[in-house]
């Protein structure tokens, strides 16, 4: 599943970048696509609290908050594709910054054909990072019946092995797949540890192990429970992530 995300004010234009977006997603990948659609900074920031996930990115610079929640969309998925749209009024010293790294540009008056122009091309790099075997080891990849989705591992809480499935548990969402917590201990980077027979945790987002209650506290007040065979190695562990 890939999510593309457009946030523009005037009309006409939100309508032919959707129109635009629906054909090179399917005339250049298979997969599924997620289209979200905002015509105001209000709407997108409560879809960032709601569900902050998403590939490629298209915002206007010019509503009000929109420079802020570019740079928060950065900061969520540094592997996302962002194109900006500006007018010759907007100082280029407010986007052309390293903690929104954005891909492309539009001005307006643009034209169709500099719209098509950049968004094949924003479809084109992004299809190609996301079939990379490099990118991939960055991400965790969920195959599901609706498409195949990228999860990038600092987005990941925790593994939740419920109901003959795992939750992939992030800030604000769940995501279920099949696989295993054995299989999960296999291919998952070093960071993510064991902690219990269902679960394994995210050590970079680990707060504070509370042992005598047998817990973890993660990000976001996320409680999640320790087994007593895994409690002296955790505790070493979380001691030197925080070193």
């Amino acid at each position: 599943m890939i999510s593309l995300v457009i946030c523009n004010s005037k009309k006409n234009e939100l309508d032919n970048m959707e129109q635009y977006s629906h054909y090179l997603a399917a005339y250049l990948s298979e997969e599924d696509w997620k289209f979200h659609l905002f015509s105001d900074d209000n709407e997108l920031s409560r879809y960032l609290d709601e569900e902050p996930v998403f590939d490629i990115a298209c915002v206007d610079l010019t509503l009000s908050n929109s420079i802020s929640l570019v740079e928060h969309m950065r900061q969520l998925n540094r592997h996302a594709y962002i194109i900006l749209v500006a007018t010759t009024q907007i100082s280029p010293m407010t986007y052309m910054r390293p903690t929104i790294l954005a891909g492309s540009l539009l001005i307006r008056k643009y034209t169709d054909y500099q719209l098509k122009e950049v968004f094949n091309e924003a479809f084109r790099v992004y299809l190609k990072s996301f079939s990379s075997d490099e990118e991939k080891e960055e991400m965790y990849v969920v195959d599901t019946r609706e498409g195949r989705q990228l999860i990038p591992y600092s987005h990941i809480c925790f593994f939740e092995a419920r109901e003959k499935k795992i939750v992939i548990g992030c800030a604000s969402s769940e995501v279920t797949c099949y696989d295993t917590i054995a299989g999960l201990e296999e291919q998952l980077p070093e960071y993510f540890v064991r902690c219990h027979r269902s679960y394994i945790v995210n050590m970079n987002k680990v707060v504070k192990l509370v042992l005598s209650r047998g817990e973890i506290v993660l990000e976001n007040d996320i409680y999640i429970p320790v087994s007593r065979s895994y409690r002296a190695e955790l505790k070493q562990i979380f001691n030197n992530v925080k070193e």
